[in-house]
């Protein structure tokens, strides 16, 4: 992800005001920022002739407001493609005023709500390469970036090549020991129509894997990695299996739920009916969404609504750092999701703007610890999903996505 303006983003954290799915906001003006594909989990992959990705967000402006998105096709580590053939300036993004509609009547946290379909609209009607994509939100003089995010386009996507496995992890105890093994086979065509399409052997070599909608964290398979749990075989051949065997299993996500409007009326500030949370280590989860968030459209109460995140902690826990997870903030341990300590109730509180709706959540602690809070078992279903890159040397060379892969595991023991 590209850094945005300090300030912007200080006013910002102040304000508390959520993004809805996987991205990042930079500026107050922009509320509920999403993005979501066709895939499972609604991950956000467009294929490279069809399927676009959707990207939706709310402003409070006056009046609406011309903004402009910016496309740019990145490396498969999310560095900008250095070849203008690739990034040509003159046709990378939108001309004309982005569609949207006004809020329903009597919802007051926001007045338009602007849809957009990449690619789809005008000056983004077609990409011509599939790769990693960062998309910016500026405001009509390109002074000020709003917000960013990123998607994928894909030249295939599959539900068959992707196959997992339960495995126990002989290097760690119970729970941390049940983990996912993920093969991905790939085989080249072996006729392949175009001459720009012919795919060499030996620059098929890097897997990312995404558990969910975790885009911020992804496994990497690469040839050029020694890791010790990570395996190629055929490399070299036209038969490729990636394989990685130490993927988290996890737990099923934690499900907030504000769509009901006699549970959670407006104007109030709204809590868990079940008290507050309380760790599920060595417990299961209840089924969840694969991470993804479903918000109510429409109406007067597809509004904004104040939420209290809260977990129970002993009172010796008052240092701790514990961050709220979700598609409202990427799925990203941002500390401007740390939960504080309240020394009245022994609890961990943080209070964030929503748009009303249910969503998935969970707890991290100490910045990267996903599991003690949490758990870790083999009965939780998630959607994996592995993305193949292929470096092309053409055009100044830059990375490709020719197979974006799902799966899910099993559950189970």
């Amino acid at each position: 992800m590209l850094k945005g303006n300090m300030k912007k983003i200080a006013v910002l954290l102040c304000l508390c005001w959520a993004a809805a799915t996987a991205q990042v906001i930079h500026s107050p003006e922009i509320k509920g920022l999403r993005i979501h594909g066709i895939a499972e989990a609604e991950f956000p992959v467009a294929l490279l002739d069809s399927h676009p990705v959707t990207i939706a967000f709310d402003t409070d402006t006056p009046s609406p407001e011309n903004y402009i998105i910016v496309v740019f096709h990145c490396t498969k580590d999310w560095q900008k493609t250095q070849s203008i053939f690739v990034n040509d300036p003159s046709r990378n993004y939108t001309t004309y005023q982005l569609p949207y509609q006004q809020a329903p009547q009597f919802v007051a946290q926001y007045r338009w709500t602007y849809t957009i379909a990449l690619p789809g609209v005008a000056g983004l009607e077609k990409f011509l390469y599939s790769g990693n994509y960062i998309f910016e939100l500026w405001n009509a003089g390109r002074t000020d970036l709003l917000a960013e995010g990123k998607f994928f386009v894909a030249e295939q996507l599959s539900d068959s090549l992707l196959t997992m496995y339960n495995r126990f992890l002989p290097s760690q105890i119970s729970p941390w020991n049940q983990v996912q093994k993920a093969v991905l086979r790939y085989r080249i065509p072996d006729v392949q129509q175009q001459a720009s399409s012919i795919l060499s052997t030996l620059w098929l070599k890097t897997v990312d894997v995404y558990r969910n909608r975790e885009l911020d964290t992804p496994h990497r398979i690469d040839a050029d990695n020694n890791k010790s749990n990570t395996f190629i075989d055929g490399w070299g051949t036209n038969k490729l299996a990636f394989q990685i065997d130490d993927l988290p299993s996890g737990n099923a996500y934690r499900r907030m739920d504000v769509t009901n409007t006699d549970w959670y009326p407006p104007n109030i500030i709204c809590r868990s009916f079940q008290g507050a949370d309380l760790s599920r280590w060595m417990m299961q989860g209840a089924s969840d969404h694969y991470g993804s968030a479903t918000l109510t459209e429409g109406d007067q109460y597809s509004d904004y609504v104040q939420y209290q995140f809260e977990i129970a902690r002993p009172e010796e826990s008052t240092n701790e750092n514990i961050i709220v997870v979700g598609d409202f903030n990427n799925w990203q341990a941002d500390p401007a999701w740390q939960l504080k300590y309240d020394a009245d109730s022994r609890h961990y509180l943080l209070r964030a703007w929503l748009r009303r709706g249910a969503y998935d959540y969970q707890y991290v602690l100490q910045g990267n610890d996903w599991m003690t809070l949490e758990g870790n078992d083999w009965r939780t279903v998630s959607v994996f999903t592995a993305v193949l890159y292929y470096h092309d040397t053409q055009y100044g060379s830059y990375d490709r996505i020719v197979l974006c892969a799902q799966a899910k595991n099993s559950g189970g023991t």
